[in-house]
């Protein structure tokens, strides 16, 4: 869902010219991305990203356009297009850590830590009898 502004729609960059491009197929390059893209306008830069340890793909990446209208063209075109039997995510790229995701890191909730109390029963004092619980 994109909300617009102004009759534009929202983009979370400086400058607006950048976008997410996410459920690429593995065998997505740059030079193919770009291709699929410059009907938009005039790229910067194509950034599919990897992982680092393995060097795989990882699905996704960015493209930079140098304008932002030709950027808003691509999203409201490629939201959802067909790209080698995958359905492409296309949304404006936001900042690391302004997303959906928080942080921009994988990592579970932290969980409260739980501090543990013993319920000991207080002793009757001197003289007292304690109150029958039952147990006897």
């Amino acid at each position: 869902y994109q909300r617009r502004v102004r009759g534009k729609l929202p983009c979370a960059m400086d400058g607006g010219n950048k976008i997410f491009v996410g459920n690429l197929p593995f065998s997505a390059t740059n030079t193919a991305m770009e291709k699929l893209f410059k009907r938009f306008g005039d790229i910067i830069g194509v950034n599919l990203r990897t992982d680092r340890a393995t060097g795989r793909p990882k699905g996704f990446g960015f493209v930079t356009f140098s304008t932002m209208e030709a950027a808003e063209d691509a999203v409201r075109s490629m939201h959802g297009f067909e790209y080698e039997d995958r359905e492409l995510t296309v949304n404006f790229a936001t900042e690391r850590g302004t997303g959906p995701m928080g942080d921009g890191k994988k990592t579970a909730t932290p969980k409260k830590h739980v501090k543990w109390t013993s319920w000991a029963v207080p002793e009757p004092a001197d003289g007292e009898e304690g109150e029958d619980d039952g147990w006897d």
